[in-house]
């Protein structure tokens, strides 16, 4: 198989796709209407205050837009694809009707040191088939063509880069057990989960590198669009100078399946114990800094900046451990946190963490 003609080429992110999408979408919507991104992290388990959250919000009445970007990682690429299509009730059993039992296999134990994960992924495989069907997928290649975009990201071990897939043209070219493939590639923890080989290279979890994703250039690229679709109104004589500089900004908003704030969590001096807390703190210092990289860029190029994470009121679960009734409340606590945005009061700020300070007990 030549690069031409291989999947990782053919499903990849490319620039000039998302360039005209982004022209396609601002004249369907008009340059005053701005262009809303979304942007869901990894997680685990806790992917149940991001589907809470999702769900409190589209109960506001007009209050959770209709994305017109979507990007995830992990737990967050398992999201993505209910969020991108506002579909609430596979948010909600995804993520409130699942055990360890749907997620992970457990290996013979001698088996482990001489294989390539403490876990095998089979259980997740079908779960992801269960939720994410051929008919989940077709509804995501119609979004396609209203010039909407969905991208999951996973970790190219062999390159040591991130990997950007478009799912969006995925779904248009039905290929639907991919679609999947790349879904599972994208939440295969490494250590936890064993890698996934797309076209002979060894894909895991995104958040590997990027646990929060939004490439610099799709940032700037989203403003430029805007700027260029006033100009043409100003030119056009459509809109005054005044009324372009005053128009609304795009709007990124970050949902953090995780809390920020490190917890006390007394580790077992044994494998998987300490395999699943090193990749949960991997996690969260990938969360900070890709919030400080997104606040940068948004705040440079104007855009108005949506956060929220897990309080510190609201106990997460741990990530690897999917215990239906610790998730079940998480969902819940999302879902109140998401009613109650009311006008905004609820979003957050990105906390200030001392790594020498002592962690929160």
């Amino acid at each position: 198989m030549t690069l031409a003609t291989s999947k990782t080429e053919r499903y990849s992110f490319h620039q000039s796709d998302f360039d005209q999408m982004v022209q396609n979408r601002l004249t369907l919507k008009g340059p005053r209407a701005p262009l809303e991104v979304l942007v869901l992290s990894g997680g685990g388990a806790n992917g149940a205050w991001g589907a809470g959250f999702l769900g409190g919000w589209a109960e506001d009445a007009g209050a959770r837009p209709k994305f017109d970007v979507v990007t995830g990682v992990s737990t967050g690429g398992l999201l993505a694809s209910a969020a991108f299509l506002g579909n609430d009730a596979l948010l909600q059993q995804s993520f409130t009707t699942i055990t360890d039992a749907d997620i992970k296999g457990n290996r013979f134990f001698l088996f482990i040191p001489f294989s390539d994960s403490v876990y095998t992924s089979a259980p997740l495989k079908k779960t992801i088939a269960k939720f994410i069907s051929n008919a989940v997928i077709d509804q995501v290649a119609l979004e396609a063509d209203k010039n909407r975009r969905l991208y999951v990201a996973s970790s190219d071990l062999d390159a040591g880069l991130l990997h950007i897939w478009d799912l969006t043209a995925i779904a248009k070219a039905k290929d639907y057990d991919f679609y999947r493939t790349v879904l599972l590639a994208s939440a295969s923890a490494p250590m936890i989960f064993p890698p996934v080989n797309i076209d002979g290279a060894l894909n895991a979890d995104g958040g590997v590198k990027a646990n929060l994703f939004f490439r610099n250039e799709l940032l700037p690229r989203i403003a430029l669009g805007h700027r260029r679709a006033r100009q043409h109104m100003i030119a056009n004589g459509t809109e005054s100078a005044a009324a372009g500089a005053s128009a609304p900004r795009p709007t990124i908003y970050v949902i953090v399946n995780g809390a920020l704030v490190s917890t006390n969590s007394p580790v077992k001096d044994c494998l998987i114990p300490l395999a699943e807390r090193s990749v949960n703190c991997l996690m969260d210092s990938n969360n900070l800094g890709c919030l400080y990289e997104t606040d940068y860029w948004a705040d440079k190029l104007k855009y108005d900046f949506r956060l929220c994470y897990i309080p510190p009121t609201v106990t997460p679960c741990e990530s690897f451990t999917f215990d239906q009734p610790k998730m079940l409340a998480l969902y819940n606590a999302g879902k109140t946190w998401g009613q109650n945005l009311g006008n905004q009061s609820k979003w957050m700020s990105i906390p200030s963490v001392d790594e020498g300070a002592s962690v929160k007990q």
